[in-house]
């Protein structure tokens, strides 16, 4: 079941509706809530109405919040009905659920529950709706606080969202829970934006052939060819002439530089999006980073590696990353993927002190731990702490069940760590548990034969 906007409803039921809104209007609540219910029992999913309905609501209770009202609604038989309803019949729970919120539209259990029900009918504008007045309610809220976030995400309203876990992070900084929440807000973001450019749905509503707009929209995603990129920039420039602020064709506009390899003109506009979203976020800060690499890497595709230049390309292109992910850890110190982030490209520009320090942090993050672990046991090996770096790979070793290209690299490193440390015949054995799965693994076939060899001798 869809959410439905004005054009999906019948011409009765839209009828109904205009008759309630002249009520709100004038301020005849009741009648207009008894139009907005009737409406909502045979079309739940109908959002402007649910809306008006919630307004017309708060309007009657004078935007009160009294004690009797809070007491009522907590104590109301009809929150656990609705509870139930949720599981077995949520199309029923709003319409339970609204009985409460017709005396209480401030309670934020009831709103918790409506919420449950719309996300149970894939309600998820309603969902948001609800979540978002038991927000104002309770912000201390933990569960309902990152419930709406998720919720914002879906209906593309990711920068209240973020705003929403950047607050809980910075409130609750050591929460481990949280950490992961948040990681997993902000991955889910990443990829809904890179599959969907943005808001989509509000673009959609700014251009009135919504054929068109598919269309350019399909282009934009699917475009592989710097020509027809450029193309479609100019399709998107009388709309962008329209709302010179529209984030989502600003940033529309952005990839497609990108893809024609203007990176020049992608930064700006990738830069003027940040701007609108308050020069924080993380998402487009890599964006443009990614941009700067590229044109970095344009400008030296011809430069051979026995050449100076080319070094000094690669200091430059290193240190682009570097201050564009310690500018983004400085903003989220606790988000953990970060901290990863910049020990691995901190790790391969030859910084092995710095990367140690963000190796140590990652190691928290329950998706990074075992690779946080491999790359601090080769940072102490590099600086020839031979005992520690063992430890560190044995830690990691006891994690790892699959054998796979991860877990080699670790045997190997741990067995290099070992014969360092004059233990042979322990360094021999880790080389052996590769020998027997992969052969063509690094020198492990040599030094495993040399090994036989000289035993032989």
């Amino acid at each position: 079941m869809a959410e439905k906007t004005l054009t999906d409803i019948p011409v009765a039921l839209r009828e109904m509706f205009d008759k309630g809104r002249a009520a709100l209007n004038k301020g005849n609540y009741d009648y207009a809530i008894t139009l907005f219910i009737d409406i909502l029992r045979k079309e739940p999913g109908f959002v402007a109405c649910r809306e008006s309905l919630r307004k017309t609501q708060l309007e009657k209770n004078g935007q009160s919040k009294s004690l009797f009202r809070k007491v009522l609604g907590k104590a109301s038989p009809l929150l656990a009905k609705a509870q139930m309803q949720v599981k077995s019949n949520p199309r029923e729970a709003l319409v339970t659920i609204e009985q409460v919120l017709n005396n209480d539209p401030y309670n934020a259990s009831a709103q918790k529950i409506l919420a449950e029900a719309a996300m149970a009918l894939d309600f998820p504008q309603t969902e948001a709706l609800a979540r978002e007045i038991a927000f104002s309610e309770n912000p201390t809220d933990r569960e309902n606080a990152l419930k709406l976030a998720d919720s914002l995400l879906k209906v593309g309203r990711s920068e209240k969202g973020r705003r929403i876990m950047d607050a809980l992070n910075h409130a609750f900084p050591d929460d481990p829970k949280l950490i992961s929440a948040y990681n997993t807000w902000t991955a889910k973001r990443t990829l809904n934006e890179s599959l969907s450019g943005g808001h989509v749905d509000s673009y959609r509503q700014m251009l009135q052939d919504e054929k068109e707009t598919i269309s350019l929209e399909q282009l934009a995603r699917d475009v592989k060819d710097p020509a027809t990129a450029l193309k479609l920039v100019e399709d998107f420039k009388p709309q962008l002439e329209a709302e010179p602020d529209n984030q989502t064709v600003l940033q529309r506009i952005a990839d497609l530089y990108e893809k024609a390899g203007h990176f020049e003109e992608a930064i700006a506009h990738y830069t003027r999006v940040n701007e609108l979203r308050g020069g924080d976020d993380p998402s487009l800060l890599k964006m443009i980073t990614r941009c700067k690499v590229a044109q970095l890497d344009q400008q030296s595709k011809d430069v051979p590696e026995d050449d100076p230049r080319y070094a000094e390309f690669q200091k430059q292109r290193f240190d682009i990353q570097i201050q564009d992910c310690e500018a983004r850890v400085k903003s989220h110190p606790n988000d953990l993927a970060l901290r990863f982030e910049l020990g691995e490209i901190q790790f391969l520009a030859g910084r092995i002190g710095e990367a140690i320090k963000q190796f140590q942090r990652s190691q928290d993050h329950p998706a990074q731990r075992t690779t946080s672990l491999k790359y601090l046991g080769i940072c102490f090996s590099r600086r020839k702490l031979f005992d520690m770096a063992a430890s560190t790979f044995e830690k990691a070793l006891a994690e790892k069940e699959l054998f796979d290209e991860e877990k080699k690299e670790l045997l190997y490193e741990y067995g290099v760590a070992l014969d360092h440390m004059g233990k042979p015949e322990q360094s021999i054995e880790q080389f052996k548990k590769i020998y027997e799965k992969d052969i063509g693994f690094r020198d492990v076939e040599d030094r495993v034969e040399k090994y036989y060899a000289a035993s032989e001798e």
